[in-house]
């Protein structure tokens, strides 16, 4: 997490990670998150390479931008935006997935993508029904494929046995 307002301080960043890490008790002490602060120059350069729109409300006296998460490749590219303030488990592990380039997640979390889209228009996963009809009509086509192939080899032994017979009597 990177702090937009440039007075805000490493303390408080701290504070802040502490506070999110109680309600994601599973990224405790695995070194996952780290909440960054800065100089007005850093926060705009970090801002403006990946896309993100803030400015300040002297109206209000504060910052206005969008929420969301930009999930970054491991070459510093962005993969997704997810938007919200609150985010699906499944669609931030499903993004990490797809930004790792298949270094991290499993081989279900793999084969989920493959059900599974990301739609930016709503910033979320999607179930793809194309997708999933691709391979039951792939495990259809096999299995029928199958059945044939036998169905042809046991009527050509039948019919090779049937001629061993005859020629026996």
């Amino acid at each position: 997490m990177l702090s937009i307002d440039p007075q805000e301080t490493p303390a408080l960043a701290d504070k802040k990670q502490r506070e999110h890490l109680k309600s994601y008790p599973q990224l405790q002490g695995a070194g996952y998150t780290h909440f960054l602060t800065g100089n007005e120059n850093q926060i705009r350069r970090v801002a403006d390479s990946i896309g993100f729109q803030y400015r300040w409300d002297d109206h209000v006296k504060q910052f206005i931008h969008p929420s969301g998460l930009t999930v970054l490749t491991p070459q510093g590219k962005v993969s997704k935006y997810l938007y919200g303030v609150r985010y699906e488990p499944r669609d931030v592990r499903l993004a990490l997935v797809e930004a790792s380039e298949g270094k991290i997640g499993t081989l279900s979390d793999k084969m989920t993508l493959f059900c599974f889209q990301y739609d930016p228009a709503s910033g979320k996963y999607g179930f793809m029904i194309m997708s999933v009809l691709r391979v039951f009509g792939g495990i259809t086509a096999t299995a029928l494929g199958g059945m044939v192939f036998a169905t042809i080899r046991r009527e050509r032994r039948r019919k090779t046995n049937s001629k061993e017979s005859d020629s026996v009597r």
